[in-house]
């Protein structure tokens, strides 16, 4: 679930998966955010694990970068979303 607040051009990040993260706009382009957040302890062998986060709009297609600040964990994932809005 993405919750925005254009007002302080924030965004909230709730994933199913166990992350969490918060994201600010990238000053001069809404379709950008970027940000930080952390797995939930149910999430095996990510728990209380923090990341750098950012996202990009394009269109219709949102893609999201997380980069794991604990080298061991694989770097950085990527995934790409259809925006249903």
């Amino acid at each position: 679930m993405i919750a925005d607040n254009p007002e302080l051009q924030f965004y909230g990040v709730v994933a199913n998966n166990g992350w969490e993260a918060d994201l600010y706009w990238v000053k001069g382009d809404e379709g950008v955010s970027a940000g930080g957040g952390e797995w939930n302890d149910m999430a095996g062998g990510y728990a209380e694990q923090r990341f750098a986060i950012d996202m990009t709009r394009n269109e219709d297609r949102l893609f999201m970068r997380m980069t794991h600040y604990n080298p061991a964990l694989g770097g950085m994932v990527k995934a790409e979303y259809i925006c249903l809005d």
